[in-house]
């Protein structure tokens, strides 16, 4: 699996719920869809992002990585969105 900004979402926003059962709500999915993406990511880049005791969810330190570059490439990806949209309704690029 390649890092999707799919992916990198529900990452940031299990961060940000501090559950898969928030995060799952929070993004309209089943929590077993949100627990399969991480799954799947976790799996790819052969790393746990997530400690998981019982209720209690943390960051692993590659998961904190994970999430402090998720947020930057997520917020990298969303101006370019806003740039490609302008450009069309012909604003000039900076």
């Amino acid at each position: 699996m390649l890092i999707t900004a799919e992916s990198l979402h529900v990452v940031v926003t299990i961060a940000k719920h501090k559950s898969f059962a928030a995060a799952a709500k929070h993004l309209h999915r089943v929590p077993t869809a949100v627990s399969y993406t991480v799954h799947k990511l976790e799996r790819s880049l052969g790393v746990q992002l997530f400690e998981r005791r019982g209720a209690t969810l943390s960051l692993t330190e590659a998961g904190k990585y994970v999430l402090g570059r998720g947020e930057l490439i997520l917020d990298e990806l969303e101006d370019l969105r806003f740039a490609a949209t302008r450009i069309a309704a012909g604003f000039e690029a900076e």
